[in-house]
């Protein structure tokens, strides 16, 4: 995967350009293959990810039940 493509991928998945810059010397040339600071980076933003959805699911809920009244 092209250095290019794998900020894009990186932006994609929700890290802002900023912090891929800051991080720019983890990308390496095996797709996968990122350094531990990186790892990390990306596993908060997608526990981040799930408590959005979660908040998203429990604001549904309360609309449904709103509405059902």
């Amino acid at each position: 995967m092209a250095y290019v493509q794998k900020i894009a991928l990186l932006n994609q998945a929700g890290l802002p350009l900023k912090e891929i810059a800051q991080l720019r010397d983890c990308l390496r040339e095996q797709p996968q293959d990122f350094c531990s600071g990186l790892r990390a980076r990306l596993q908060a933003v997608s526990a981040d990810i799930d408590r959005k959805v979660a908040d998203l699911r429990a604001s549904q809920a309360l609309l449904a039940d709103l509405l059902a009244r």
